[in-house]
């Protein structure tokens, strides 16, 4: 069973959301898909398709789910009211 975090106002999320992982927010979370760990910088969506299938990337996005939460001292303490957590094999 895998949890999946999947956003229940996608078509009309936040800018804060709608920015993301691009807006820098995502720096607290190195193993983000989009975070290159060799330069530090974010690699775009273009980049990320070139070694990743659009489905690849959104599989990896509702798995990790880590950008739906809100963090202090580096533990998740709450989840965003927006989000809705389901488990499936």
């Amino acid at each position: 069973m895998k949890k999946l975090h999947l956003c229940t106002v996608y078509d009309k999320r936040p800018d804060c959301c709608v920015g993301y992982p691009w807006n820098g927010a995502n720096e607290i979370f190195p193993d983000c898909q989009f975070f290159n760990k060799d330069t530090g910088e974010l690699r775009s969506l273009e980049e990320q398709r070139k070694t990743k299938s659009q489905e690849e990337i959104e599989q990896f996005c509702v798995e990790c789910g880590k950008c739906c939460m809100f963090w202090d001292n580096g533990k998740p303490v709450a989840q965003c009211s927006m989000l809705k957590c389901v488990m499936k094999e």
